[in-house]
């Protein structure tokens, strides 16, 4: 897993950079955007949890907590597009992480 702070910037850029180069991964779910973007490679094996990660948080209609609970709780993926997700959310759009939880 990556923890390094500048890493998971880097793998939420390149994600954002494949929404934009790919447009059409907005259509499918978030497990056929991992299968689709699984080329072998180690660096995909993080990048494509960038895509989802942005993939949850460009689907969400409202950001105050309570809305967003009731619509994160809707997604199903993997634990990595929570974590990138989560990091979107504290960083881009500045949601208090631990209010969201309890």
């Amino acid at each position: 897993m990556i923890t390094d702070r500048e890493e998971i910037e880097s793998v939420l850029q390149i994600g954002e950079k494949i929404l934009l180069d790919y447009p059409e991964l907005y259509n499918m779910s978030l497990d056929d955007v991992l299968v689709k973007l699984d080329d072998g490679t180690e660096q995909m094996l993080y990048n494509r949890w960038g895509v989802t990660a942005w993939l949850v948080v460009k689907s969400l209609e409202c950001f105050d907590v309570k809305n967003l609970v009731i619509q994160l709780a809707r997604i199903e993926s993997g634990i990595l597009t929570y974590e990138y997700a989560g990091y979107l959310l504290q960083a881009k759009y500045q949601i208090n992480l631990e209010e969201l939880i309890f």
